[in-house]
């Protein structure tokens, strides 16, 4: 028997949860299945948050994140629920080369992850990643499709401000409306939390929200197969400097080669990771990011033609740079949050771990704005 048929809605305790995100999403989900109703509120027209899947004629591009460690217990369980097993597809090749100066050379998986940057330990060491065979979005939709089955989902829904009230929550919308809940969710960055919270409330966020986030910018190509002179039979190419080389190119992901149904047969996609600043300014217009993209990978690659189609993503501070001052400042703002609100913090900004992690703190957070399980 399907169990959420069975799940009770207590309509006198309801929970809010702030962000459309995967863990804002993924808290939503578990709290309806405990039988509170859940509304979401997201603020862009578009739920998912760092996750972008664009279909576009017969390739497919992942302007955010393009899967998940297949070590990952935790996303294996969340897939397995939402019944897109048959969906996943495993990264079809794990070797990787390093690039000096125009020269490419073997590298071990794990060795390319620790020069982008990627922390990684334990079971989740050269284990790949797993992608969806639509993209990523296809965990969103239908996250989001179990979360509308049981309570409500509205984007384009700014939350302007939180004000405390007997205990509940008044969350004050840009548009003038508000809602009164009982507990709510924040699963948004710092810089958005900090417009939210109340006046007294504001400077416990302001040092989170002034430590280093890198910026990302993405550029993918597309080739037709005979322009391209390497087998491109890896993963991907990182470069000999390092994650902490400053700005510049990070890394390039051979789109079509790690993972099947990404590009047309006959045609190769490729994506570069530029990490902005200085020299390489954030806002530059796509061209001029374009140009970047193809003078790094003419020459390793053997490219002697211009892109056919290309594509251009930002992501403004979205990889936070996590040390013990982080740390301590994220685990400060959690007490007193909680000390003052009704409230809870879910997402990657307050855990390390990517998407596993941003799965993870969801669930965490509902459980604990939703403590008791509402099946009959």
């Amino acid at each position: 028997m399907d169990r959420r048929r069975r799940t009770r809605v207590d309509s006198s305790s309801t929970v809010a949860v702030i962000g459309g995100g995967l863990a804002g999403l993924t808290a939503a989900r578990e709290i309806a299945r405990r039988g509170f109703r859940v509304i979401l509120l997201e603020s862009s027209p578009r739920l998912g948050g760092q996750i972008f899947t664009q279909h576009h004629q017969d390739f497919l591009l992942e302007h955010g994140a393009e899967g998940y460690s297949a070590a990952s217990r935790v996303m294996a369980r969340l897939v397995a629920e939402l019944g897109l097993t048959d969906r996943t597809v495993k990264q079809a090749v794990k070797k990787a080369y390093l690039l000096s100066g125009s020269k490419l050379e073997p590298l071990a998986g794990r060795r390319a992850a620790s020069l982008v940057g990627i922390q990684t330990s334990g079971r989740s060491q050269g284990s790949g990643l797993v992608s969806m065979a639509a993209g990523m979005k296809e965990l969103v939709d239908r996250l989001a499709r179990e979360v509308r089955a049981q309570g409500e989902i509205r984007t384009g829904a700014a939350v302007a401000g939180l004000e405390p009230v007997s205990g509940k929550l008044r969350l004050r919308l840009a548009d003038g409306a508000s809602l009164l809940v009982n507990r709510s969710i924040a699963a948004v960055p710092p810089q958005a939390l900090a417009t939210m919270l109340p006046d007294e409330l504001r400077g416990e966020v302001q040092d989170l929200c002034a430590m280093p986030a890198f910026s990302s910018v993405s550029v993918s190509l597309a080739y037709p197969r005979d322009q391209v002179a390497h087998p491109l039979d890896a993963a991907g190419m990182v470069p000999a400097a390092g994650p902490r080389s400053g700005p510049g190119f990070k890394a390039c992901v051979f789109s079509s080669s790690k993972f099947p149904g990404r590009s047309p047969r006959g045609w190769v996609l490729l994506r570069v990771f530029f990490r902005p600043g200085g020299e390489y300014p954030f806002d530059a217009p796509d061209p001029w990011w374009v140009e970047r993209a193809e003078e790094v990978l003419s020459e390793p690659l053997g490219i002697r033609a211009r892109a056919w189609l290309s594509w251009v993503a930002r992501w403004e501070g979205v990889l936070p740079l996590w040390d013990e001052r982080r740390v301590r400042a994220v685990r400060r703002l959690r007490r007193i949050v909680a000390e003052n609100l009704p409230l809870e913090l879910a997402g990657s900004h307050y855990l390390r771990s990517g998407i596993p992690g941003a799965v993870r703190s969801g669930i965490e957070a509902a459980r604990r704005v939703a403590p008791r399980p509402g099946i009959a």
